[in-house]
């Protein structure tokens, strides 16, 4: 596995150290990147107190972490959350009416596969309606969401290749310690930073990983 989120709490594993069974690789961490998203939100918009977070509710990673986002990590940021739904593509004109609807002066975007296949649409509607969004995927940011930060997925994936090799070599991977992603990427889209008239601050600027102009 690679970019999976919570791997024990969904029953994949019994435990990061010892799997148990035929799972193992890397995890994402997501359930604790999705935290750093809803601070940063608030640090380009101090004032901010309503945030929308598109999430997958048939998607078990997605939808645990949105329990724990709404539950835990906004109220601890004096945030109230409009849940966004989207499970597949008949969705998105729903989804954004309950935007509009809704008036949420952000958007925190979940990197499920639906969410990444429409990437483009959804980061075009966000511009349009000048809402600064971030998300836990670069790739995201690089077409055309405001700010990202998590961890490399590319890499990600090729360290999950070195578990396959090992496998193939005999390894068992019931005792083959799943390892967390250790090393995560801030990364900001300037082009939509203009397009939105959001002014970002140098300090935030500097912390950054990646600008893309």
């Amino acid at each position: 596995m690679a970019g999976v989120t919570n791997p024990v709490k969904l029953g994949f594993v019994a435990s990061f150290a010892r799997p148990g069974g035929n799972i193992t690789g890397v995890v994402s961490q997501l359930e604790t990147v999705v935290g750093k998203s809803l601070e940063l939100l608030k640090e380009i918009k101090p004032g901010i107190e309503r945030i929308g977070i598109i999430y997958s509710p048939d998607n078990v990673a997605s939808a645990a972490t949105f329990k724990v986002q709404q539950e835990e990590m906004a109220p601890r940021l004096g945030l109230i959350v409009l849940p966004i739904r989207i499970s597949k593509s008949t969705d998105f004109d729903e989804a954004f009416a309950t935007i509009a609807r809704g008036r949420p002066q952000a958007l925190q975007v979940h990197p499920t596969p639906i969410v990444y296949a429409h990437r483009a649409k959804i980061a075009a509607f966000a511009m349009e309606q000048h809402l600064p969004t971030t998300s836990a995927f670069g790739v995201l940011t690089r077409d055309g969401l405001l700010m990202s930060y998590g961890y490399n997925d590319a890499a990600s994936c090729g360290h999950a290749a070195s578990y396959v090799d090992r496998i193939l070599r005999g390894g068992n991977p019931a005792e083959m310690a799943v390892e967390q992603v250790d090393k995560f990427e801030l990364i900001i889209n300037l082009k939509t930073a203009r397009a939105i008239n959001i002014e970002l601050r140098q300090t935030l600027l500097a912390r950054a990983d990646e600008l893309i102009e």
